[in-house]
């Protein structure tokens, strides 16, 4: 069985940092104080949008990575010419 440690590692960046802010503002229903229920909103809202960003930035570098290896190994035959 063959692990894919890159799947592994989004699911892990995800539960820990998406966690923990959704546990931040799961907090802010419990407690009744204005302050921390902006705080905890503010900052639930803050991660999962730079958890976001991060995830995109490298969806987008794999995409072009993937399209250079490609461009790089064509099918197409080439010419190897003898030297003199």
């Amino acid at each position: 069985m063959k692990i894919n440690y890159e799947k592994l590692n989004n699911g892990l960046d995800f539960i820990y940092t998406v966690g923990f802010a959704i546990l931040f503002m799961i907090l802010g229903i419990y407690i009744r104080n204005i302050v921390y229920n902006l705080v905890a909103y503010s900052y639930g809202i803050w991660i999962i949008s730079l958890w976001v960003k991060s995830f995109i930035a490298k969806r987008s570098e794999n995409i072009k990575t993937s399209k250079k290896l490609e461009i790089n190994h064509s099918k197409t035959p080439q010419i190897i010419q003898p030297i003199p």
